[in-house]
């Protein structure tokens, strides 16, 4: 049996989406909190699962779940960094310490979404048509997925570059003595990261 390449070579584009969408968050909050958030799959998870909950369990559909998901994460975000993070750092918490707390959240979050919801795999039942190319398969999501995820990061390129917030995020994450000392809210910049 010959190896489709092309459609190899789709399913990694739409892989490398998702991947993309997951590296930007867990970037920004790496690079002004200074430690790498393990949980952070985890927050990616719950977005999902949320999703769900407002599109398939409530019956609400896609574009409200996409709103509530991304609220209600950015809701969470803020106040783990806020509950956990933020007080373990002005304690004076090393790396490591602060990595050890995010594994631990990883655990909680895991546990209480498959406490919540089930430990089996959830399917969304929003049905895409599939086009054949010649010997690509696309669908509809997949074709969304890919754009949706190139639309974000773009986004998120002319935040950091174009927006007064997006230069105060550069700066808090390259020099964050300075930053304070031009009077920028660094404490507040992680905040927006984190959200």
């Amino acid at each position: 049996m010959a190896i489709n390449w092309a459609q190899v070579l789709f399913n990694s584009a739409i892989t490398g989406s998702l991947y993309l969408v997951g590296a930007v968050g867990l970037t920004l909050t790496y690079g002004l909190s200074k430690f790498p958030n393990f949980a952070h799959a985890e927050f990616i998870t719950l977005g999902a699962f949320t999703g769900y909950l407002v599109a398939e369990q409530l019956g609400l559909g896609w574009p409200l779940a996409l709103l509530v998901a991304f609220l209600f994460n950015g809701l969470v975000g803020f106040l783990c960094y806020r509950g956990i993070f933020q007080p373990l750092a002005k304690r004076g918490a090393s790396i490591i310490h602060l990595m050890v707390a995010s594994i631990a959240l990883g655990f909680i979050l895991r546990h209480s979404i498959g406490a919540i919801w089930t430990w089996k795999p959830l399917y969304f039942t929003a049905t895409w048509s599939a086009f054949d190319f010649g010997p690509l398969r696309v669908t509809g999501l997949w074709l969304w997925l890919i754009f949706a995820a190139l639309a974000l990061s773009l986004a998120m390129h002319l935040l950091l570059m174009n927006t007064k917030t997006g230069k105060a995020i550069r700066a808090s994450a390259s020099n964050p003595e300075l930053a304070l000392a031009s009077g920028i809210n660094v404490d507040r910049v992680i905040w927006i990261t984190w959200s």
